[in-house]
């Protein structure tokens, strides 16, 4: 049997960009998690620290909303490769990016954060 992957940058996965989409799709793995009695984390990334970005951004991306969206939309790939395919990747808003995590604990979301950190 051939199992097939669905990339993080599909079209199925652009949907979950809109925090709206996001909060829906995360509401229904939640009851999912809780009628199986399944682990799911959330983790919410902010992207600016202190209302800034982090010395790793390019600081002139504040006056540049095409560099601005570059720059999410980089942040975003770097995430969604370094999540498994069963697991969805908010777009940005408000500076914040929101990661659903099926089936994961506590301590798998931990090992998450420390890996894609800067």
């Amino acid at each position: 049997m051939e199992v097939r992957l669905t990339p993080p940058d599909s079209p199925l996965h652009e949907i979950f960009k809109s925090h709206e989409n996001f909060g829906l799709k995360a509401h229904q793995e939640l009851k999912r998690a809780e009628r199986y009695c399944e682990f799911i984390s959330l983790v919410i990334v902010s992207v600016r620290k202190n209302g800034s970005f982090p010395n790793e951004f390019d600081k002139r991306a504040d006056s540049d909303d095409a560099r601005l969206d570059t720059i999410y939309e980089g942040l975003r790939g770097f995430i969604s490769k370094s999540v498994r395919i069963t697991d969805y990747v908010s777009g940005v808003e408000d500076d914040k990016l929101g990661l659903l995590l099926v089936e994961t604990p506590e301590k798998g979301a931990v090992s998450l954060v420390n890996r894609i950190k800067p």
